[in-house]
């Protein structure tokens, strides 16, 4: 089994072009972006392997102009 593990994407400061699809279980351990933004972005991007989705402290920031 193939595993991707990605942390710190920040992508509140730009996107980040990366090939998501590329192991079995794609593991992202936070800081991909603002509140829910990041698990939103990875629905939209379809894939077809399993999320393993853990906070940062980055999830938590809910400036006004995102909610």
């Amino acid at each position: 089994m193939k595993i991707h593990i990605v942390s710190d994407l920040h992508r509140e400061f730009g996107y980040n072009d990366i090939n998501l699809n590329i192991a079995d279980v794609l593991v992202m351990t936070g800081d991909i972006d603002l509140g829910v933004k990041g698990i939103n972005w990875l629905k939209s991007l379809c894939l077809d392997i399993p999320i393993i989705y853990v906070l940062g402290n980055h999830e938590y920031y809910l400036p006004e102009n995102i909610i």
